[in-house]
């Protein structure tokens, strides 16, 4: 005669079987008998055979389907090839309880959307030494201001521009001690002209004679 037990996780010394279980649970079953398989039957399904579960000192251990969950009833049959099956064991019923969800986080609160529009980087200022000599090509000084050279006016000579605005003639713009520097034709004009921002007065300033600017 077969006797169940039914344990969570097989706990040495327990001997009665217990109607709610959790995962991972084993079935349990005392056979002294000679025995070539065991089949197991849950409900009021077909048997299956088990095999030969590990034994120890005449009771069987056989691990439980993972994915059971609910309320189920088993009994057991041990199976020789000569004289076939045993009749059922008792019957055990049991619940294999799932376990609860793990809480939800609350929602987050307070969510907000803070954009920030970066500004243009301004223009970076020309290295001293920087020269012109034809169109194409710029020169930006410390306040930011770009100056070019144009195409030749009616003298012949290409114009000097500062923030595209003709402000005469010059062969030759150099940026040297951080000021823009200018040089005439070297016939009616060969010297050299610096240019002084108006302090006072944004975006104007004057021209002065000066001697040939370093680097130029």
């Amino acid at each position: 005669m077969m006797r169940w037990l039914l344990f969570v996780v097989l706990l040495p010394g327990v001997a009665l079987a217990q109607t709610h279980v959790k995962q991972p649970f084993s079935f349990l079953w005392d056979y002294a008998s000679a025995v070539d398989r065991f089949e197991l039957k849950l409900d009021a399904g077909a048997y299956t055979s088990v095999g030969l579960p590990p034994a120890s000192a005449g009771t069987y251990t056989l691990k439980a389907d993972s994915a059971l969950t609910g309320a189920h009833s088993a009994v057991v049959r041990a199976c020789t090839v000569a004289l076939g099956c045993s009749p059922d064991s008792n019957s055990v019923a049991f619940v294999v309880d799932v376990p609860a969800p793990a809480p939800v986080p609350a929602a987050p609160t307070g969510l907000k959307l803070v954009a920030g529009v970066a500004a243009p980087p301004g223009p970076v200022e020309s290295p001293s030494g920087t020269t012109l000599t034809a169109p194409g090509s710029s020169i930006i000084d410390s306040l930011g201001a770009v100056w070019t050279l144009g195409p030749p006016d009616a003298s012949g000579f290409p114009v000097k521009m500062r923030n595209g605005v003709i402000d005469g003639t010059a062969v030759v713009l150099c940026y040297s001690g951080r000021s823009v520097n200018a040089r005439g034709d070297l016939i009616t004009d060969p010297g050299w002209w610096k240019w002084t921002d108006n302090a006072a007065l944004a975006f104007s300033g004057s021209w002065s004679l000066v001697a040939a600017p370093a680097g130029c």
